[in-house]
């Protein structure tokens, strides 16, 4: 028995510190992709800089979003360990539900916008569309139970977004064309309209004529269809019926924000999204 307690230490002890020399090994690359002095809200409710914050906290900012190019703010999860938001039919998918640690009940993530929470109180689901990205100043992902700070909707964790502040006027205009008639506007316009009172006015337009699901692959050329190959190297034509993924959204929405002072303010933001 003996034996086998100082076998197990020295096999703890190996672990431990091969343990140490990869962390120390990949400090340089911690360092790379982390701020860890980056201050949060979502853990405590209070600002704490990262570095002192117990929970596993992820933070997207309105850099990182510019860099990944993303066209509703949902896809910027894909690179956040433990979450997935399912969009299985594209810009299609309006009611997508958030999956946070293989949780995938309704109503388990809780996701706020400036502190509102904007979960469909029927099933959960967040209309992503409805959230401009131009106007996302950093999304603070929060994994883990979260009940006690957020209510029960935050079973599995919560999505804050934070919107920017606005220094100064600013316009961003993106317009965007694809395949099958796909379209994606963008308008977003932000200022000041005194000393004490921001504004900003969005309007969003997404448009598609759908593709092609229900394929039928030809041997003979047809006009307008797409060109693809067979395993063989064979040319063929797909040929069949669109439609089935049309899809056409707008949004708009204008917000005003009123500074009293350094830290209190007042804001009343109105979005209408169709589809």
């Amino acid at each position: 028995m003996s034996t086998r307690r100082v076998s197990s230490t020295l096999m703890m002890l190996f672990v431990l510190g091969s343990s140490v020399n990869a962390f120390a090994q990949n400090n340089d690359v911690l360092d790379e992709n982390f701020v860890l002095d980056e201050m949060v809200v979502s853990a405590t409710r209070s600002e704490k800089k990262l570095l002192d914050t117990a929970a596993s906290v992820s933070v997207i900012t309105d850099k990182d979003l510019n860099q990944m190019h993303i066209n509703n703010l949902d896809e910027a999860f894909v690179k956040i360990p433990g979450v997935y938001v399912g969009r299985l039919s594209g810009i299609g998918s309006t009611t997508s539900q958030t999956v946070m640690r293989g949780v995938n009940a309704a109503n388990s993530v809780a996701v706020l916008v400036d502190g509102v929470q904007v979960n469909d109180s029927y099933n959960g689901s967040v209309t992503w569309s409805a959230i401009p990205v131009d106007m996302v100043k950093r999304v603070e992902v929060l994994r883990g139970p979260a009940s006690v700070l957020y209510g029960g909707n935050a079973l599995a964790g919560v999505i804050n977004i934070i919107t920017k502040d606005v220094d100064k006027t600013s316009v961003n205009l993106k317009l965007s064309y694809g395949s099958n008639n796909t379209q994606n506007h963008s308008l977003y316009v932000a200022g000041k309209a005194s000393d004490k009172l921001d504004f900003n006015v969005n309007y969003e337009k997404k448009k598609t004529d759908g593709y092609i699901t229900d394929p039928v692959l030809s041997s003979n050329a047809v006009i307008g269809a797409e060109t693809t190959t067979t395993n063989t190297g064979a040319k063929r034509w797909i040929i069949g019926n669109m439609g089935k993924r049309q899809w056409d959204e707008n949004t708009v929405g204008v917000g005003f924000k009123y500074h009293f002072d350094e830290s209190k303010s007042l804001a009343l933001d109105f979005t209408k999204n169709e589809y």
